[in-house]
Order: structure tokens, then C-alpha cells, then sequence
């Protein structure tokens, strides 16, 4: 058949429509949902509020077919003493009542890998 088919295995930086998250249409939506999920549900960690640290973490995932958080990791010189909150908080959003949607490409819905940078202040 000439139907497009992917290889499941595939990740996508860019797709013609990017993933969403709490029911958003838009990318400025998304963020703003996102953010403010965050926001509401990161743990700051103990130690770091002990030795006053503050960071932007790097925070990579990537969204499978069906718009579920498969994996999350922060990366490079961020392997700190945020890295497990970070990627926590991410792994949380599956539990949003209104979690990802998938991305799609030419129709078909792909794993996609984003990255949201979670900043730390005290």
C-alpha cells in the first residue's frame, strides 16, 4: 500500500503538529500550561535549599504515540542536585487531568522529544 508508515522506534524533533499539553491548541498555550504545572507540582530539593543553590535545568522527554511521557533526563552539566526533581516533575505530567496529546507527522502520530527548561530560585 502507499501509506506512510514510521518506524516506531523513530524520534522527532520537529513535526508538522507538535505535541500539546492541558488540552491547549497552541504553542503558547502549552507553555503557559506546562509552566504552570511545574510550577505547582516541582519539589525544590532539600539540599539544595540548604546550600542556597539555584539553577535552569535542561529537562528532556520524549512524548510517545498515545501522548504518554515515556522517558525523562536532564543532561550535560545539569546532572546535579536537580536532575531527579527535574525529571520527577515531567514524568508527573502523565498524571495531569489534561496531559499530553501526541505530535503528529503528515497525519500519523510520532514520538516526539521536547525540552522544557525548569528554573530553580530560591
Amino acid at each position: 500500500s502507499d501509506s506512510i508508515r514510521y518506524d516506531v522506534e523513530e524520534i522527532f524533533k520537529v513535526v508538522q503538529k507538535m505535541p500539546m499539553f492541558g488540552g491547549c491548541e497552541t504553542k503558547e498555550c502549552t507553555k503557559a500550561e506546562a509552566s504552570k504545572f511545574i510550577q505547582d507540582n516541582l519539589v525544590y530539593p532539600e539540599k539544595a535549599i540548604e546550600l542556597g543553590l539555584e539553577d535552569t535545568i535542561e529537562t528532556w522527554f520524549v512524548i510517545d504515540v498515545d501522548g504518554i511521557i515515556e522517558s525523562a533526563s536532564v543532561r550535560g552539566k545539569s546532572k546535579s542536585v536537580f536532575a531527579q526533581s527535574s525529571e520527577e516533575v515531567i514524568m508527573k505530567m502523565n498524571t495531569a487531568e489534561k496531559a499530553w496529546s501526541p505530535g503528529y507527522q503528515r497525519g500519523i502520530p510520532v514520538r516526539v522529544l521536547l525540552k522544557i527548561p525548569i528554573e530553580y530560585s530560591l
